[in-house]
């Protein structure tokens, strides 16, 4: 879509919220837009204030997953190489799988960035 970020912002409110991606459809998906990493580092403190290391490791993860920004942009917020932001999530999402805890704390999180349906 083109057009100022104000225009596309206007459009993607009038036209796509609410509306859930369709495999029919897999332009829909990109265009409801991805949460920023300001975004993901806001909700991940909020709801993991207590453990910020914990905190962190999600905090890449998400954003290695959701947030579209490259591994440059996303090592150089949280202080590390490119390379150490795929392990990191890797890793992540390994221990994710094998905890019901850290699934759960990703399912909450994934519901306050409303990307449930990405």
């Amino acid at each position: 879509m083109l057009g100022t970020p104000e225009f596309v912002a206007a459009i993607q409110e009038q036209h796509l919220d609410g509306k859930s991606p369709h495999r029919n459809l897999p332009a829909l998906k990109q265009l409801k837009g991805k949460p920023t990493i300001d975004q993901i580092l806001e909700i991940t403190g909020n709801v993991l204030n207590a453990d910020e290391k914990l905190a962190t490791k999600v905090a890449i993860h998400l954003c290695h997953r959701y947030s579209g920004a490259k591994l440059k942009e996303i090592g150089e917020r949280f202080g590390v190489k490119e390379s150490a932001v795929s392990q990191s999530s890797g890793r992540f999402a390994v221990e994710q799988g094998k905890d019901e805890q850290l699934q759960n704390i990703v399912t909450e999180l994934v519901k306050r960035l409303n990307l449930c349906n990405v």
